[in-house]
């Protein structure tokens, strides 16, 4: 049996042990901290910079087809500068070359499918360009956006409409269109989930994807990528040989909408009204006039049922107030709506939209003949109307706004292109 060692002995081996332990456990955490404590970080320059405005050096436009298979699109710089802006032809690989001139909008055969329009740098700022076609008729070109609606298109023989998507990217844009008619939404599977490939337009004829008559509302939803959408409205007096077209205008909805615009002569004239709410909306119609805007006698308030389109017949009222100098109808609403004035006047079809208030400087490039500027406003202020014309020459005039007027500026013939500065 081996002997076992002392007590003492044992204890004073443990208490050895513990010691070293103790100390090592205590050295080597302040030894860390003191390392750590050496190490400094590189010295980074930390730099801040207030916001700033930087130089806008590349800006893209979308055209539609156009209506009489001639490729002629107008650009036009609004700072007044020349300089070249590239023109492509949806599913085209060249691009076109336009020289724009400084005093006049220039015009070059591009293709008659859509186009995207294109200026960098100095031709950047200020782009703009525009299709006329037979009617007469014309629309602007615009830069895309995500979301837009159109009301007043139709599906059938007499009245029917398409709708265009310009790609002006290199990659696939998808969009979802939602269309609503007199009795509510339409089922239409085949307008949702549209693909639009890099480069190309699509056009959608709505009598052969959803066949049907009335009056209808469709809201385009860009989902992925970018689209510029069109709307082409067509009026048939079937057995009268009478037949027009032209471009309607994308509509914000409102419950206070103002449509100027109406032309003199012999047809019919309705104004159509959706509501695309969840409510039933309540719309009061005014007619406007230089000075005032008036509820014509005989014409009660119409009821919009939530989710559907309405039709008013204004033709007997508007015929009269045409001629007594009437310039557009006002609609207001207790709930969001969108609506369309829609007039077919001597074999002419053609349409008053509400727009966007202006609260900066804005342009536009002019079609052949003579043009008049409608201008009306909420509050008293004043605005320019600069019209340039061929040549170079500048015609500038300074109009007085107020609540309830409606100014009519009556441009020079041969003026090609109007800037409106409100102040």
């Amino acid at each position: 049996r081996a002997a076992l060692p002392p007590p003492e002995r044992v204890a004073r081996g443990l208490r050895a042990r513990l010691n070293l332990t103790a100390v090592l456990a205590v050295l080597l955490p302040a030894l860390t901290i003191g390392a750590l404590a050496l190490v400094r970080p590189a010295s980074v320059d930390v730099s801040t910079y207030p916001p700033r405005e930087t130089g806008l050096n590349l800006s893209i436009l979308t055209c539609p087809s156009s209506l009489d298979n001639t490729g002629d699109v107008s650009v036009a710089s609004a700072t007044g500068l020349a300089g070249q802006v590239e023109v492509t032809q949806s599913g085209a690989a060249s691009t076109t070359e336009v020289d724009v001139r400084a005093d006049r909008p220039a015009t070059a055969d591009a293709g008659s499918r859509g186009l995207t329009v294109r200026g960098v740098d100095d031709m950047a700022p200020g782009l703009l360009a525009f299709r006329q076609g037979e009617g007469p008729a014309a629309v602007s070109c615009r830069a895309p956006v995500s979301e837009q609606s159109f009301t007043g298109l139709g599906a059938a023989a007499r009245h029917s409409s398409v709708l265009e998507l310009v790609n002006p990217d290199p990659g696939p844009a998808v969009a979802d269109i939602t269309v609503v008619g007199a009795r509510g939404p339409v089922d239409a599977p085949s307008l949702r989930g549209i693909t639009v490939p890099g480069g190309r337009s699509l056009r959608l004829d709505l009598a052969q994807e959803i066949p049907m008559r009335g009056e209808l509302s469709a809201r385009v939803v860009v989902s992925r990528g970018r689209l510029g959408v069109y709307a082409t409205d067509s009026f048939d007096e079937l057995g009268r040989g009478d037949a027009g077209t032209d471009w309607l205008a994308a509509q914000e909805p409102g419950v206070d909408l103002l449509m100027l615009g109406l032309p003199t002569g012999t047809g019919t004239r309705s104004l159509v009204v959706a509501n695309d709410g969840a409510d039933e909306a309540r719309v009061v119609i005014r007619v406007v006039t230089k000075d005032s805007a008036f509820r014509p006698k005989g014409l009660d308030d119409v009821t919009v049922p939530p989710g559907s389109v309405t039709r008013v017949p204004l033709s007997a009222i508007l015929g009269a107030a045409v001629r007594d100098g009437a310039l557009g109808v006002q609609v207001e609403s207790t709930h969001l709506v969108t609506a369309t004035l829609r007039s077919f006047v001597d074999g002419d079809v053609s349409h008053s939209v509400p727009l966007p208030d202006v609260t900066e400087e804005t342009q536009a490039i002019l079609p052949e003949g003579r043009s008049t500027v409608l201008l009306s406003s909420d509050v008293v202020g004043s605005a320019e109307v600069l019209a340039r014309l061929a040549g170079g020459n500048k015609l500038v005039q300074e109009v007085d706004l107020a609540p309830g007027l409606t100014v009519e500026v009556r441009l020079p013939e041969g003026a090609t292109l109007v800037q409106v500065t409100p102040a």
